[in-house]
């Protein structure tokens, strides 16, 4: 994969529309996580009894960026739905 400006990140339009997380390594390289987060719930019927359970799934879409290029990409799913 070819290096890119992490400006390209910023001015994405749908990463615009994520939350973003930002941290730094002892080496100085920042790592971007720009979460796509939706919430939900799952019903069944158990019985006479309605039972549901809240369901929660995330796509982490990780960035590593040194000196202001992007060096790895790392799309992660949260295993939810």
């Amino acid at each position: 994969m070819g290096e890119y400006s992490s400006k390209a990140l910023e001015f994405h339009s749908e990463l615009l529309t994520m939350r973003l997380e930002r941290t730094f390594t002892e080496e100085g390289i920042e790592i971007r996580n720009y979460v796509n987060q939706a919430s939900g719930s799952q019903c069944m019927i158990i019985g006479y009894n309605l039972v549901c359970e809240n369901i929660e799934e995330a796509c982490n879409n990780i960035s590593y960026i040194d000196e202001r290029y992007v060096v790895e990409c790392r799309p992660t799913g949260s295993g939810g739905v």
